[in-house]
């Protein structure tokens, strides 16, 4: 048997199966036999790193890339792939917690590298 709670959060409902979903859905802790309170779960994000120019040496974004060092977030693979008309971009495959601000800090960091124009998430998903 499910019950349903149901919470209104200013215009949007948040329905859920569980009082467990229902905790989670207002940010309380989560307490269950296999997961420790608070405990953040893992994402796995693809980014897409845009250099500024043709030009751009993406080997050495690439190794820029990989010296990057922010806690919990483990690069898994990257890639120069072509786009368009001699474009190229840097695609990212990273494993990191999905705590809050942990994704656009490791966003930010690639962004301050020479010659990159533009970082973008093509993909995100919860493991």
């Amino acid at each position: 048997m499910f019950h349903f709670h149901v919470r209104t959060v200013g215009r949007e409902s948040i329905v859920a199966r569980s009082a467990e979903d229902y905790r989670t859905s207002i940010g309380a802790p989560v307490v269950s036999s296999d997961r420790e309170v608070g405990r953040m779960g893992r994402v796995f994000v693809k980014l897409r790193v845009m250099p500024s120019d043709v030009d751009v040496d993406l080997n050495r974004v690439k190794d820029e890339i990989a010296r990057i060092k922010i806690s919990d977030v483990e690069i898994k693979d990257m890639a120069i792939k072509p786009i368009a008309f001699g474009l190229k971009a840097i695609a990212v495959l990273a494993v990191m917690s999905d705590a809050e601000g942990v994704v656009d800090s490791f966003i930010a960091e690639i962004g301050k590298i020479e010659g990159v124009e533009s970082v973008e998430v093509e993909d995100m998903e919860l493991l």
